[in-house]
C-alpha cells in the first residue's frame, strides 16, 4: 500500500499537467463556443448543439497516455514496482474522475441556472443531459472520465510495451474491428434496428455499459501489458 501511494504522489510532482492541461483544453473549447452563439445568436435555434466538452475526455486521454510513457521510466528508476505504479495511476485515475464530473455537475447546474448564459448554450450539459438527475449526471460523467482515462493508460502501456508498432497496430485493429462491425450490420439492414435499440436505452444505461464497459477492458488490457512493458 505504501508503494502505492508513493506512485500517487509521483503524479502530483507536477500536478499542472494533469490538472491544468485538460481544463485549460476545455475553457478554450468553452469561449469559443460562447464567441459562436453569441455572434450566430444560436440560441434561438432549436436544432443548435455543440460537442464541446469532447475536448475534455480527449485532453483527459491525452494526459494518461504521456503518464504512462513520460511518468513509468521515472517510477522504475525509484524502485516502484510495475504493479505500484499501476495501482497508482488508477487510483489518481479514478479521483480525477469523481472531482472532476462533480465540477461538471456544478457547471451543468450553474449553465442551467442561468439559460444557458444568457444565449441558450447547453455546453457543460449536451444532447438532453441537462435534464437528467444530478445524479445520472454524476454517473455519466464519471464513466466517460473513467472510459477515457484508462484508454489513455491502455495506449500509452501499448507505447511503452511495442512502441510505433504497437500503437500502429491498435490503430489499425480499431479501423478493422469498427469498419466490419459497420459493413456487417449495413449487410442486414440493421442500422434502423440498432438505433431503435440505443433510443430504448436510458442515457445512464448507455454511459455505464458502453464506456464502463471500455474502462473495465482498458484496465484489463492495461494492467497485463504493463507487466511487461519496458521502462
Amino acid at each position: 500500500m505504501n508503494r502505492v501511494l508513493g506512485a500517487v504522489r509521483l503524479h502530483t510532482i507536477r500536478p499542472q499537467g494533469g490538472l491544468a492541461i485538460p481544463w485549460l483544453v476545455v475553457l478554450a473549447s468553452f469561449g469559443i463556443n460562447l464567441a459562436i452563439w453569441a455572434v450566430g445568436d444560436l440560441g434561438n435555434e432549436p436544432s443548435a448543439g455543440t460537442g464541446g466538452l469532447a475536448a475534455l475526455y480527449c485532453a483527459l486521454l491525452i494526459v494518461f497516455v504521456q503518464t504512462v510513457t513520460q511518468t513509468f521510466p521515472f517510477a522504475m528508476t525509484l524502485g516502484l514496482s510495475r504493479r505500484a505504479f499501476y495501482g497508482g495511476t488508477a487510483a489518481v485515475a479514478a479521483v480525477q474522475a469523481l472531482a472532476y464530473s462533480a465540477v461538471l455537475c456544478v457547471l451543468a447546474a450553474v449553465e442551467r441556472g442561468t439559460d444557458g448564459w444568457g444565449m441558450g448554450l447547453n455546453f457543460w450539459a449536451p444532447y438532453g443531459l441537462d435534464r437528467q438527475s444530478v445524479v445520472q449526471q454524476f454517473l455519466i460523467y464519471a464513466s466517460l472520465m473513467l472510459a477515457s482515462s484508462f484508454l489513455g493508460i491502455a495506449i500509452g502501456v501499448a507505447a511503452k510495451r511495442w512502441g510505433a508498432t504497437g500503437l500502429w497496430t491498435l490503430a489499425i485493429g480499431a479501423i478493422v474491428v469498427f469498419g466490419g462491425a459497420a459493413v456487417l450490420i449495413t449487410a442486414v439492414h440493421g442500422w434502423t434496428d440498432l438505433g431503435d435499440w440505443l433510443l430504448d436505452r436510458s442515457a445512464v444505461a448507455l454511459a455505464l455499459g458502453l464506456a464502463g464497459g471500455v474502462a473495465l477492458l482498458s484496465a484489463g488490457l492495461s494492467y497485463t501489458g504493463l507487466r511487461r512493458a519496458v521502462p
